[in-house]
């Protein structure tokens, strides 16, 4: 499908430099870029989300899935996972 797309001034300005500067080979590039940096972000947050609700509910039972330790090294190897898909781009 194919729909045309209004951004504003400042992103209109932003997008057509980064396919002047040859990171992208139009503005439909660019955009399409983004729109799938937005879905693996949305794809992380349901997975981080469902972590949280599962740690959520073992925790109500009386029986952690996680320790302290194990959820933080969890959220940095996410973030870490986010930094290194972005330097790929």
């Amino acid at each position: 499908m194919t729909r045309p797309v209004t951004l504003p001034p400042e992103l209109e300005a932003y997008v057509e430099a980064r396919v002047a500067a040859g990171d992208y080979a139009s503005v439909e590039d660019a955009v399409e870029a983004a729109v799938d940096l937005l879905r693996e972000r949305d794809e992380k947050l349901v997975r981080f989300r469902a972590m949280i609700e599962e740690a959520y509910e073992s925790l109500r039972r009386g029986e952690p899935t996680y320790s302290v330790e194990e959820a933080l090294a969890e959220f940095d190897r996410v973030a870490a996972e986010g930094e290194k898909a972005e330097d790929r781009k």
